[in-house]
């Protein structure tokens, strides 16, 4: 199995979408002689479904992954920073020819705070869009914008990666010598930082996990939000592609390998 598949099995592992074909199949099956388990699969998916978006369960699901990790507080100049988030809007970006910045845009602005913090310290970003051009683009934005907020570009290190976390590795691996890995940042959404992190410390690049972009809060809110169904999507989503990885990593196929 490529890397590539196991993104669209996530995306069909999603709880919404899981809990949609379910309740599909029930309906089907309602018209059927196994009626009776069909109105009692459609029944479960269809009060599942509410349940998550009505209620902050959505937001107790996200939160597992976002509190993985502290915030961090740094005492001392970080070597640098390995961003890798979807912080920018490919198709808008292309189109409007500007940064078109995604909701992950503290994923770009709290590395060039940190740059501007500590001169010294060089800003890593990967772009790990599936296609090359999309990748282009990524790349593209990024520069203009760390360049809006003052950024030189000596201090940046764009490179144009893989969906793959652990092609992005072996990458960085080449990219920074044995001796410059040290005090590295890994900087990306909470609730993505558990499978980055996982990845990371097992292909060996040490990192300090610096988790940015949160999107839950206490849940007070959560009750009857829009934003709810999204949460879960994308929490679930998350939860199988880490678990896969650590169940199944070695018999993934690498991006780089397949190409």
């Amino acid at each position: 199995m490529t890397y590539s598949a196991l993104l669209t099995i996530a995306s069909l592992l999603e709880l919404p979408t899981l809990l949609l074909l379910l309740l599909l199949v029930g309906i089907a099956l309602s018209w059927t002689r196994w009626s009776g388990a069909g109105r009692l699969i459609a029944s479960v998916s269809a009060i599942a479904l509410a349940v998550f978006a009505t209620t902050p369960a959505s937001v107790w699901i996200a939160r597992q992954l976002e509190d993985s990790f502290p915030p961090v507080v740094l005492a001392e100049q970080p070597a640098g920073a390995i961003i890798l988030c979807e912080a920018i809007h490919v198709d808008l970006a292309a189109s409007r020819k500007d940064s078109s910045l995604t909701h992950a845009a503290e994923c770009l602005t709290e590395p060039a705070s940190l740059a501007r913090r500590y001169p010294g310290m060089r800003l890593i970003y990967v772009a790990d869009a599936i296609s090359p051009e999309a990748r282009k683009t990524q790349i593209a934005a990024v520069r203009e914008f760390w360049l809006s907020l003052g950024i030189p570009e000596t201090q940046m290190l764009l490179i144009s990666g893989s969906p793959d976390p652990r092609d992005n590795v072996a990458q960085l691996k080449a990219a920074a010598p044995g001796k410059d890995r040290k005090g590295w940042l890994l900087v990306t959404s909470a609730m993505n930082m558990p499978r980055l992190a996982y990845t990371f410390a097992s292909q060996g690049l040490a990192v300090t996990p610096y988790p940015v972009d949160y999107r839950t809060g206490a849940g007070a809110n959560a009750w009857f939000d829009a934003q709810n169904i999204k949460t879960v999507a994308a929490s679930s989503r998350e939860l199988a592609l880490g678990w896969a990885l650590r169940l199944f990593g070695s018999h993934i196929e690498r991006t780089a390998d397949a190409s």
